[in-house]
């Protein structure tokens, strides 16, 4: 409110002069205050109901097994092979879809491609519209990821081959209808642009399944020493399947595995060293962040 502080007389009339009471400002200070957190609190509440009904369902539909959160990873990861590693897929229609016209789940399917960077795996996920269950040799599996494996489910494998039971485990999802992901050269190819030899393995879990079996020749990847270090440096992708191949009870493991490797050997041209990049005996001495395995 005003109040008077003087009063002169002149010929133009009075003068008053007035100043608001200390009260009335810190009041509508308080006014501001409260309507402020109102807002705050309302914009939460609306981001978290659109979260909740709008952008997890979305991000669950991103992957046909409706799991938000691989949703959100296969958005980051559209992000990193598109912007960074821009990245091209070329005859990606071979792929057969998760759902078949008519809306029923397709059948099963292995994808089996070269492997050229630690960025492989999430080239090839983004590329198709499957979660893919990439199987992994266990000596790379680092204990600092193990959440990471935990939710993709990821396969181990020990090349000891004493141990059946990730084969067995990989069977059963396909025969499901789901989708195993495997680099049958077994480890990265070092040096780059020639093809080592295929583990029959692939050709077994074809053989037992039943199911197609699409092959991937990835190249174009950064060329780093580490097989995380491919991640985030930038690079021209480049990925194209053939197939998808069906094969027989009649065809020995050794025969699929070979045929696999003969297409990609054919679509990329580069030499064959037949190599073996793992053998059983060795287990590998560095890790993939460069570390030293004990």
């Amino acid at each position: 409110m005003a109040v008077p502080l003087n009063a002169q007389e002149g010929s133009g009339g009075t003068f008053i002069r007035s100043i608001d009471s200390p009260g009335s400002t810190n009041d509508r200070r308080g006014v501001l205050l409260a309507l402020l957190i109102l807002g705050l609190l309302t914009s939460w509440v609306l981001l978290m109901l659109l979260f909740q009904y709008r952008l997890l369902p979305w991000l669950g539909r991103r992957l046909n097994d409706g799991d938000p959160v691989s949703g959100l990873m296969k958005c980051l990861a559209w992000w990193v092979t598109r912007v960074i590693h821009r990245t091209t897929y070329i005859d990606w229609d071979r792929i057969p879809a998760a759902i078949d016209p008519d809306g029923r789940p397709g059948r099963g399917l292995i994808i089996a491609a070269n492997h050229t960077a630690g960025i492989d795996p999430l080239l090839v996920q983004v590329g198709i519209d499957r979660h893919i269950r990439w199987m992994m040799w266990d000596k790379m599996m680092v204990p600092q990821l193990d959440a990471l494996w935990r939710r993709e489910r990821i396969i181990p494998i020990s090349m000891d081959q004493r141990d059946s039971t990730s084969i067995r485990e990989a069977i059963r999802h396909l025969k499901a209808g789901g989708t195993i992901g495997i680099f049958p050269e077994g480890a990265i190819e070092r040096p780059g642009r020639q093809l080592r030899p295929f583990h029959p393995g692939v050709g077994l879990l074809a053989r037992m399944s039943g199911v197609p079996v699409v092959a991937v020749w990835i190249s174009g990847t950064p060329y780093k020493e580490t097989a995380y270090g491919s991640l985030l440096s930038p690079s021209h992708s480049r990925l194209q399947a053939m197939g998808p191949f069906e094969y027989g009870k009649k065809q020995s493991p050794e025969e699929i595995s070979e045929h696999l490797r003969q297409q990609v050997a054919q679509a990329s041209g580069w030499p064959l060293n037949d190599e073996q990049i793992i053998e059983h005996e060795t287990p590998p001495t560095v890790g993939p962040f460069g570390h030293h395995l004990a």
